[in-house]
């Protein structure tokens, strides 16, 4: 929701829920916060001046990302233009935490699984075909990620950012934007660059339009009728992955990729609950990871032991261990001390059903469809508990609220079809 409306009040960790008024004031999505900071800062500051004329360079409250480093530059695309396999956000942090100038990794951080070398072949087939969710391409597929692949950011030694091409205040039309993007190209290239000449250039259907040879557009995977343009600048389609695609990962995070990683670590290392939450998302994928997770945990729980993440990360490993009483009663602890996670109350529904505690189980999961509305998990369970004790109207009622905001969800749909299948 920060990415696509201005401003929103939105519940921490509660999809679909906002706060009255839902926007703090209406406003466009990128407006101009989003890259030059909070405009209140600016009132205040020529405020203060009473009507006083800048000298050269004091404007201490408006951040010109043209004078940013080339990685807080890119930070302020990267906020919303850069996905991975895990977001994870600081502890006490929220997405509107984020601020222009500051590296993004003061507020969240972004993580992937690597591609291995004995993935390069399926790697590789797959750029030459439309994006699908869930394949290897797609983590690779996104602005900053893909642009660092080319060879053109990599000879820039890194200076090579968004907006050395991207025009904010006053972008191309489409009638100047080919020529507008050419303009760019040449600032580092030259005419001769090109293998073609001019007249086979000329002759293309594409006519001398850099962009549409070498930056390719494609599909949007999971978004039907978009396309988009790929920034992993290529000589030539299908040309293979260079080897900083297979990037390994650093000693100290072992199995991962920290996307925006600050240039200088030393500034702000990871907080272990943070890497938990990392390891734990993705270990969902890459099953051995796993063990990450234990150890992390492990130093947690001497540091932080009432801390709802690290009770829940207990509570999860209790209740794979079939120690159903243990994992209850760190979930329950989780819950009580603030966990923010619908996890949570599913799986405290499961360690309840485990132990023989389905009326209890019946009320956590009650409990968390009025905290997420929103989750189809939720909503099925809940479902699923009504239909065992005969409840039949209330479980109808329970999936009829959610088939109204999303009749296509895929759980949902298959529960139904299973209950259709049953004759209830």
């Amino acid at each position: 929701m920060t990415c696509h409306n201005g401003q929103p009040i939105g519940v921490p960790k509660r999809d679909g829920k906002f706060q009255e008024p839902y926007f703090r004031f209406a406003e466009l999505a990128i407006s101009c916060e989003s890259c030059h900071g909070p405009g209140q800062l600016h009132v205040q500051e020529m405020s203060l001046r009473k009507g006083q004329p800048l000298s050269p360079g004091t404007d201490t409250s408006i951040v010109n990302p043209a004078k940013l480093s080339p990685n807080l530059a890119d930070d302020l695309c990267m906020e919303c233009h850069q996905a991975g396999d895990a977001i994870v956000l600081l502890p006490q942090k929220d997405f509107l935490d984020y601020r222009p100038g500051d590296p993004l990794s003061k507020t969240m951080e972004i993580f992937r699984l690597p591609l291995k070398e004995e993935q390069r072949d399926e790697a590789n087939r797959l750029e030459t075909q439309p994006p699908v969710r869930g394949s290897l391409e797609v983590p690779l597929w996104w602005k900053n990620s893909s642009l660092q692949l080319s060879r053109c950011y990599q000879e820039s030694h890194h200076h090579l950012t968004c907006i050395t091409c991207h025009v904010i205040h006053h972008p191309p039309t489409q009638d100047t934007r080919v020529e507008h993007y050419r303009n760019k190209c040449l600032g580092c290239h030259s005419v001769t660059s090109c293998d073609l000449s001019v007249g086979e250039r000329a002759k293309q259907q594409l006519g001398d339009d850099c962009v549409a040879c070498h930056m390719e557009k494609r599909g949007v995977a999971g978004i039907a009728h978009s396309s988009d343009t790929k920034h992993r600048i290529v000589r030539k389609p299908g040309q293979p992955l260079p080897d900083v695609a297979f990037e390994k990962p650093k000693p100290d995070l072992p199995g991962l990729l920290w996307l925006n990683r600050p240039v200088d670590n030393k500034l702000q290392p990871l907080p272990l609950v943070t890497m938990l939450q990392a390891y734990w998302a993705i270990s969902k994928k890459d099953a051995s990871l796993q063990k990450y997770c234990v150890g992390i945990l492990d130093e947690l729980i001497q540091a932080s032991p009432e801390n709802p993440v690290v009770l829940h990360g207990r509570g999860a490993i209790a209740l794979s261990d079939k120690k159903d009483f243990a994992a209850r009663d760190y979930y329950a602890r989780a819950l009580n001390l603030g966990s923010e996670e619908f996890t949570t109350f599913l799986y405290l529904s499961t360690a309840l059903e485990n132990i023989g505690h389905d009326a209890e189980a019946e009320q956590v999961l009650e409990r968390g469809v009025a905290a997420y509305p929103y989750s189809a998990l939720l909503r099925v369970r809940l479902a699923r508990h009504y239909l065992h004790d005969g409840k039949v109207w209330r479980a109808r009622l329970t999936i009829d609220e959610y088939m109204k905001v999303f009749p296509e969800e895929p759980t949902i749909r298959e529960f139904l079809e299973e209950v259709r299948a049953a004759g209830i």
